[in-house]
């Protein structure tokens, strides 16, 4: 199964306000405007489903990236916050078959989740995105591609 993680654009600086509502800044939603269009290309034809968590920053790009997709198919999934890898596991293992899950996560989740699926690390930076192909279970499973943000145009994304 392919899977999709994406940071969270720029958000405000901690310690500004609650963490459940720090939004993305005005330069990280204008990044997430101008470089998302790049994901839609590469993900024309295909069914995604975007995973976000409560809070405010991964919903705000989470909803810029439905909109640039033409998709409504947006799900709260508390694991992307708390980090709980085997619900996130529960969760893949209910996604129907030819549906790409784009989870729109928070470090340092999204590191601690890929080494964990596939023994390679890597920090991800705002908005960045990754392809990985997983089984479903811990190990096994392999980084098909990372891109910063600027980057997205150049992402492989093979999808069959």
């Amino acid at each position: 199964m392919k899977l999709m993680f994406i940071r969270h654009g720029k958000a405000e600086e901690r310690g500004t306000v609650e963490e459940l509502i720090r939004p993305l800044t005005l330069e990280g939603e204008e990044k997430l405007w101008k470089y998302f269009p790049d994901l839609q290309e590469k993900l024309r034809g295909h069914n995604v489903e975007i995973w976000i968590s409560p809070l405010k920053r991964s919903r705000q790009t989470g909803v810029i990236l439905a909109s640039v997709l033409g998709t409504e198919r947006i799900v709260v999934q508390d694991f992307v916050s708390n980090g709980k890898i085997e619900q996130m596991l529960e969760a893949l293992s209910k996604v129907p078959e030819g549906t790409l899950p784009i989870l729109v996560g928070h470090e340092p989740h999204l590191s601690v989740w890929t080494y964990k699926l596939t023994g390679e690390e890597q920090y991800f930076k705002k908005g960045a995105v990754m392809l990985l192909e997983t089984s479903g279970t811990l190990g096994g499973g392999s980084v098909l591609d990372y891109k910063t943000i600027k980057n997205l145009r150049d992402l492989e994304l093979d999808l069959d």
